[in-house]
């Protein structure tokens, strides 16, 4: 999710163990939004935070240019053909 540029945004606060994590997915009706946010709260309490709040955001709108150089290599290795980097 980092790599594909759903990751937007972390606020950590280490003296109290606790972060927020702001994730804006690739489009607003998608069904893994769920399951996303849950996954991405469960890694981030893995590394021994106690409360983690993951806000799905829309001010900033994903799009194809968030993808990393990384990200776009994996979804080749997937035989995904990574979209096309646009000037607007």
């Amino acid at each position: 999710v980092v790599d594909m540029g759903i990751i937007t945004g972390i606020e950590a606060d280490e003296e109290n163990n606790t972060a927020i994590v702001k994730m804006t997915p690739t489009f607003v009706g998608c069904p893994a939004i769920n399951y996303m946010q849950q996954q991405i709260k469960k890694t981030v309490e893995d590394l021994g935070l106690n409360k983690v709040q993951v806000i799905v955001d829309f001010e900033k709108r994903w799009n194809s240019n968030l993808i990393t150089e990384t990200g776009r290599k994996q979804l080749e290795q997937f035989r995904l053909s990574p979209p096309p980097k646009h000037n607007g």
